[in-house]
């Protein structure tokens, strides 16, 4: 909860929660949450050590341990960085997850909310490039261009779409599709930056998942340091800052912020 409103860091919650585990080594919950949290971090090697010692803390009920290391596997699939195994331990904690869902019911809900548009991306991600590495180029492109519009990820494809024509040295198409995921990434941090201006509630979640997807995006540190600054937390108002500092130091409404943040006598001056 301190991490979902911005009091901590992810390292930090990481610290807490491998002193959780340290002090109850057998619940299953806490390595959950500490693999979760390593999860964000893109530390997927101790992620999957977590999970798995959850899975060995919870035998037969382990279908959501289980399930959630499948789905981390599939991200670090996505992601480029998997190796071969990878694909074998993820059929194997996928199906032996779906299996287990008798014992341990909470799983089933969970596991269809997350997995579903994750197993998409998989399918036509994994498909198209089988298909690359024969150079079936139309034949990937066409499974690409499909999964344009049945998944939520068209960006990704788009890009792979624009690598092909990169390789057929189609530089104009190539330009064109990359433009296009570029285009995409970008009217997805605005949109959640116009949802931070509309729930209020909300408004945090809304500005880091625009800055996830545009990281120089000024106005999304600057909000994101007025609300720890609002809520009587300027050395996090200050951390929020830090990034302006290397994008753009002579932004008018940051220098702003800073004399104001030198003015407090809670914080270090800058």
């Amino acid at each position: 909860l301190m991490w979902e409103q911005g009091q901590i860091s992810v390292s930090t919650a990481i610290e807490q929660c491998k002193t959780a585990v340290a002090l109850a080594p057998d619940n299953m919950n806490e390595h959950l949450y500490a693999g979760y949290f390593m999860k964000v971090a893109e530390d997927y090697k101790e992620a999957e050590k977590e999970f798995k010692e959850a899975i060995k803390s919870s035998r037969l009920k382990s279908a959501r341990p289980r399930l959630v290391l499948s789905q981390t596997l599939l991200q670090k699939i996505n992601s480029n960085n998997a190796k071969a195994s990878d694909y074998m331990h993820f059929l194997y904690y996928f199906l032996s997850g779906s299996l287990m869902i008798a014992w341990d019911r909470p799983s089933l809900k969970m596991f269809y909310k997350n997995m579903s548009d994750d197993f998409s991306v998989f399918t036509f991600n994994s498909l198209g490039k089988f298909l690359e590495k024969f150079k079936l180029y139309p034949a990937a492109e066409n499974i690409y261009r499909k999964a344009l519009t049945e998944t939520a990820h068209s960006e990704i494809f788009y890009d792979k779409i624009g690598d092909i024509a990169l390789k057929n040295k189609d530089i104009q198409n190539a330009s064109n599709y990359i433009q296009e995921a570029s285009n995409i990434k970008s009217q997805h941090y605005i949109v959640n930056y116009i949802y931070s201006k509309i729930d209020k509630d909300r408004e945090e979640q809304y500005l880091k998942s625009a800055l996830s997807l545009n990281p120089m995006f000024i106005k999304g540190w600057l909000n994101l340091a007025r609300l720890k600054f609002d809520s009587n937390l300027p050395e996090l108002a200050q951390d929020y800052l830090y990034p302006i500092k290397l994008i753009s130091p002579d932004n008018e409404e940051y220098k702003h912020f800073i004399n104001t943040l030198n003015e407090n006598k809670n914080v270090n001056r800058i």
